[in-house]
């Protein structure tokens, strides 16, 4: 688990090179979908391949905008989630996200773990109940934590790999 400090350039360069190492991930896959849910300013759209990106605020720039629990996918190769599963109806959204990936797929996760509802402890008892992987986001780094920034909660990242 590694700790950012966003004020530390080395830092923030790192946290660069753990995002370039996950789309890299991604795109070994040589996707047929993939999927970004809550893309917001859609920033991995021509980066990852084969991606489609949807919001729920009409001022995203997604491919569509919708909620998730309206939206259903088959065999998708990765699913991006970050910022996205911290509001109500977590465990509901996360199960239909989990439906839409193929065995053997990638979930990159991003929450506010200040939120109440996600702690270190909560995303262990995901990856049992769940029965995920968690490979590597970039080197050894499993979990990456970063402090509080314009007043909201620390992040964690990380990503799962469900089962073949």
């Amino acid at each position: 688990m590694i700790n950012f400090n966003w004020n530390n350039r080395s830092e923030v360069n790192k946290f660069k090179e753990v995002e370039n190492n996950y789309v890299q991930m991604i795109n070994d896959l040589n996707p047929s979908l993939v999927v970004d849910v809550g893309c917001g300013r859609n920033r991995f759209k021509g980066r990852i391949n084969n991606l489609i990106g949807f919001d729920i605020s009409d001022t995203s720039k997604g491919d569509f905008i919708d909620d998730l629990l309206n939206v259903t996918y088959d065999n998708v190769d990765a699913v991006l989630c970050e910022g996205v599963l911290h509001f109500d109806k977590i465990e509901k959204r996360f199960k239909h996200i989990l439906e839409w990936v193929r065995p053997g797929g990638l979930i990159v996760m991003r929450v506010n773990i200040d939120s109440g509802f996600w702690s270190m402890k909560k995303i262990k008892t995901f990856e049992k109940q769940y029965c995920l992987e968690n490979p590597p986001l970039y080197k050894n780094i499993n979990y990456m934590i970063s402090p509080a920034i314009n007043g909201e909660g620390r992040r964690v990242q990380w990503i799962w790999k469900t089962q073949q």
